[in-house]
């Protein structure tokens, strides 16, 4: 019921985000998305608690299992080609992982779904921007919900080898930005 509960809150409060309308529905039929494990909010994940245990599609066809990233430190950017913020960082988050892609993993999430984003949108768009960090879809935007509550983009999630958060950022990031945030709260240089 609890969760029931926080995904209709979580859709109810979805439309006062970046635009006005509501989110569309995952698209039906013909879908090549393998069985993954529903990664459903049940409550907001706060600096200090662990990811969920989720998978995801990576754009190129593999999962994406949030376990595997123990280990080593990871920086999660939630974004959708709707976004006007995330166009413009998405160069920065390149070239920030072409300089740390050794110490620690960089995952961008497409919210598939939200505000009527597709596949094919979210491929160009990353195609366009030069994306060259591992890429996965969060189907309506599930994961991201365990953060946020509105689709407040673009969205950075910073989490410990251990796999805890470790620091929540709402709002674009440039590379500055992210080498600081990544030195402090990851400990990574």
């Amino acid at each position: 019921m609890r969760r029931s509960v926080a995904v209709l809150a979580l859709l109810s409060v979805w439309a006062s985000g970046c635009t006005s309308q509501a989110p569309a529905p995952a698209p039906t039929g013909g879908s090549t998305t393998p069985a993954l494990a529903a990664c459903r909010p049940d409550g907001l994940i706060s600096v200090g608690e662990h990811l969920p245990d989720c998978a995801f599609r990576k754009f190129d066809g593999t999962v994406l299992d949030l376990t595997s990233l123990r280990g080593e430190p990871a920086v999660l950017n939630f974004w959708a080609s709707w976004c006007t913020f995330c166009i413009k960082e998405m160069p920065d988050f390149a070239r920030f992982h072409a300089d740390f892609k050794d110490r620690l993993a960089v995952i961008g999430f497409d919210l598939l779904g939200v505000e009527g984003e597709i596949e094919g949108a979210a491929r160009s768009f990353a195609l366009d921007r030069g994306a060259t960090y591992d890429l996965a879809f969060d189907p309506e935007g599930l994961l991201f919900a365990h953060f946020s509550v509105r689709p407040i983009l673009p969205a950075t999630i910073f989490v410990d080898a251990s796999g805890i958060v470790a620091h929540r950022s709402f709002g674009p990031l440039d590379e500055t930005q992210l080498r600081e945030l990544a030195a402090e709260h990851l400990g990574v240089r």
